[in-house]
């Protein structure tokens, strides 16, 4: 059911490509790899989630210079779809 939530929420990177303001090599797979390492994290004592991705995350977009906004839009993506594929999991795991 959380990749069910993942697949819905990925054609909204389109919304962060729209706001690219300077061309950029390879601009869409930087979105969707900054998407997809938001939804990385380590599970400790099999209960507690740490996102360790949404760390990575907000530090390449801290340090980027070429559209800076669109990549936090898709940072922003990247976090939402974390907590609803966790909350789905949650309300699911039963």
């Amino acid at each position: 059911m959380p990749f069910l939530t993942l697949v819905l929420t990925s054609p909204l990177l389109f919304i962060a490509h729209h706001k690219k303001q300077e061309s950029e090599k390879y601009y869409f797979l930087k979105l969707f790899g900054l998407w997809l390492l938001c939804l990385t994290y380590i599970t400790i004592n099999n209960s507690f989630r740490f996102p360790v991705g949404i760390i990575c995350a907000i530090l390449i977009v801290y340090k980027t210079k070429f559209n800076k906004t669109s990549k936090l839009i898709a940072l922003t993506l990247g976090i939402i779809s974390l907590l609803l594929s966790s909350t789905v999991y949650l309300i699911f795991k039963n």
